[in-house]
């Protein structure tokens, strides 16, 4: 699922600078937020992030 996440959030980098230079600054707004969105819903899921491994020992 860490892939996916990563997917979202370079589409949500990306995409809103194709859009505002296509001179839809609407569309840029919208297409940032629900990439962001689904980047953090994808991202809690992740069984590999740094806060769910076990603390060293």
């Amino acid at each position: 699922m860490g892939w996916l996440s990563e997917f979202f959030f370079i589409g949500s980098a990306v995409l809103p600078v194709i859009f505002f230079l296509a001179g839809e600054p609407l569309w840029a707004a919208m297409s940032s937020t629900f990439l962001c969105m689904a980047g953090a819903v994808c991202a809690i899921d992740d069984p590999e992030a740094p806060h769910r491994r076990p603390p060293p020992h």
